[in-house]
């Protein structure tokens, strides 16, 4: 009762409701993070995801009442940390419903990459990067509950879903899967061990990755990337610098696995060179 109670205590204040929450899914989000798969059914994941994007993403704020701190306004976009679109909002709600916040939106943004809605999440991101355009706002500070939040680091996640980059230590199993450009990928990678960058180009009959370490290592046992759905890639040909490594391919799901005949450790000026052909 001291000043976050209710009269009421089946009804307390301060409370979401029937709220359409941007991070109902953060569960699910920080498992595709780690790897993980699935926790929940995957049309259900699906279906919250485009409600959130229906009922909260708003691309102009024009109309928008915010009675808390304001972080977007007038013809910025966003995406609300509540919404209530039936209208079941509590007279007394959680004071932040309105506002709209970096560190969830990226997390969203994420989320839909992971699932392949790319073009969305690209149109999220973009929403929060205009409004801190070094213009309108400090292009380095986006702030929560002050300065510098932390929660905005969920903007690295992006890095992961865009590049379907997954790295497991325990296995040494390199996980390549580029869900933007994917004919002609390039992208940063970074592990404890090290960090450097890899690329991947596509044609009808062959299938090329390059991994490659600027600063520390990486070891590898098994390369796994994703197929294009166009002609079968059964020839698989691998070099670590200079050196022909032997190695197998086999069929995983969706995925196609390059099993080394024995663990290879990428570092600077040896990278490591994949080849399918069909």
């Amino acid at each position: 009762m001291v000043g976050m109670g209710a009269a009421n205590p089946e009804k307390p204040d301060y409370q979401m409701g029937e709220a359409c929450l941007l991070d109902q899914l953060l569960g699910q989000y920080m498992a595709h993070v780690a790897g993980l798969g699935y926790l929940l059914d995957e049309e259900h994941v699906h279906k919250a995801l485009k409600s959130v994007l229906h009922y909260n993403y708003i691309p102009d704020l024009s109309e928008h009442e915010c009675v808390q701190r304001t972080y977007a306004l007038n013809d910025e976009g966003g995406v609300l940390v509540a919404s209530y679109p039936r209208g079941k909002r509590p007279e007394i709600p959680f004071p932040y419903f309105a506002e709209t916040w970096t560190g969830e939106e990226y997390q969203f943004a994420a989320h839909l990459a992971f699932e392949g809605m790319t073009a969305e999440a690209q149109a999220v991101v973009e929403s929060a990067r205009l409004r801190h355009d070094g213009e309108r706002r400090n292009p380095w500070n986006e702030p929560e509950c002050g300065y510098h939040y932390a929660r905005a680091m969920s903007a690295w996640a992006l890095i992961i879903a865009l590049s379907g980059f997954h790295y497991s230590g325990v296995d040494r199993r390199l996980t390549l899967t580029p869900r933007v450009r994917a004919e002609n990928f390039r992208c940063f990678w970074s592990v404890p061990s090290g960090w450097g960058r890899f690329s991947q180009t596509m044609t009808p009959t062959s299938h090329a990755v390059e991994v490659e370490a600027l600063e520390g290592s990486m070891a590898v046992a098994r390369l796994a990337f994703a197929g294009n759905g166009k002609a079968a890639r059964k020839k698989v040909s691998a070099r670590l610098g200079q050196e022909a490594l032997p190695a197998t391919l086999r069929e995983e799901g969706k995925l196609r696995v390059v099993a080394f005949e024995r663990e290879v450790r990428i570092v600077p000026g040896q990278s490591l060179s994949v080849l399918l052909r069909a």
